[in-house]
């Protein structure tokens, strides 16, 4: 059973006169700790551009929420025993990330499935329709061994030799180059989609395990919340959610390069107009990828963007000058975290 909502009591009382409503009253802050005001880790730098940390391991308290109020204090000696307050209140606040972060997965994973399902279909119509022209047309061979019955029975009433018919060539077959290619693109991109959906089905199980804690009593239950969670971190679980809508955009890639070679084989002028549309949605999702990761207010943030993102900021870290002073890396990471932020202020 959830623990009910912690609602921070309130006590009605008379306004005092002596204060006029020009008065500032002042503002508690409590305990809490200063917020530093640029973060010149890589974290830091993604939670500024809004991209947020997909691996953070805490979320700030709820404001309002206190829980030495919902709770109660501990008896003396036993504030780490089985139902201390400190492990109620980590497992309300691991509640509460585990419920965002699992929800948003699920929710992607789903849509991921389904796009993945009805692709596989699609892509299915063109294998099923393509595989022939691996293999020998048996049409063809009838036509070649008709043919050649037609000029052994020429020959037979114009009185030539039967030998000097030539034979139809129906042992050899070698199919075309481009017909490899294209049909080698298609069932690539056919197994991706296929790898895709069957990934992202167990991703679903394997978040569904994550979020079903046992029964016991609240330090037990978050101990073993912590175990999945650092065992979720360390086999690189959010990593490959993330990648899957990456394998999807390849599958759909390849696919769209096959039709484009394949059409090129039937009609030239239809293949063109079938690459201009191919091309004019490669560039725009290009540029919404890219968007997010130069105009930190554009709202186009997909996982592409992330890894784009990350992607960027490791080449810069490879192509600007090394040195050895920390205090010059620092600098550099916290004027350019600065640009950044008058970028969004603006």
């Amino acid at each position: 059973m959830l623990p009910t909502p912690c609602v921070a009591p309130y006590t009605w009382q008379q306004p005092d006169s002596s204060i006029s409503s020009t008065d500032t009253l002042p503002v508690p802050q409590g305990d809490r700790e200063p917020i530093p005001e640029h973060d010149t880790h890589r974290g830091g730098r993604r939670n500024l551009l809004g991209f947020g940390s997909r691996t953070s391991e805490a979320i700030p308290v709820e404001h309002g929420c206190d829980y030495e109020t919902k709770y109660g204090p501990d008896e003396e000696y036993k504030e780490m025993g089985p139902n201390a307050r400190i492990w109620l209140t980590y497992l309300d606040e691991s509640r509460i990330f585990d419920t965002q972060k699992c929800e948003e997965w699920q929710d992607g994973l789903g849509v991921l499935i389904v796009f993945a399902s009805l692709f596989t279909m699609v892509v299915s119509i063109f294998c099923s329709q393509s595989f022939k022209y691996l293999r020998p047309d048996t049409n063809l061979m009838i036509s070649a061994l008709i043919t050649e019955m037609v000029q052994i029975n020429r020959a037979i009433a114009d009185g030539t030799p039967i030998e000097n018919v030539p034979r139809a060539d129906i042992t050899t077959f070698t199919p075309m180059q481009p017909d490899v290619w294209v049909i080698g693109m298609w069932y690539t991109s056919h197994a991706l989609s296929l790898s895709v959906a069957v990934f992202a089905m167990l991703a679903k199980q394997w978040i569904r395990h994550y979020m079903i804690l046992p029964s016991g009593d609240a330090r037990q239950r978050a101990r073993t919340r912590h175990f999945r969670y650092m065992a979720l971190q360390k086999w690189r679980v959010p990593e490959i959610i993330d990648f899957l809508p990456v394998l999807m955009h390849v599958a759909f890639t390849l696919f769209c390069v096959g039709l484009i070679v394949f059409l090129f084989t039937l009609h030239k002028g239809m293949a063109i107009v079938v690459t201009s549309v191919f091309a004019a949605l490669f560039v725009v999702c290009s540029v919404m990828v890219l968007l997010p990761v130069f105009k930190p207010a554009c709202p186009y943030k997909t996982p592409l963007a992330f890894h784009a993102f990350d992607a960027l900021h490791f080449w810069r870290g490879k192509s600007s000058p090394k040195t050895n002073d920390p205090s010059i890396r620092t600098f550099s990471a916290s004027t350019s975290t600065d640009v950044v932020q008058d970028k969004l202020d603006a």
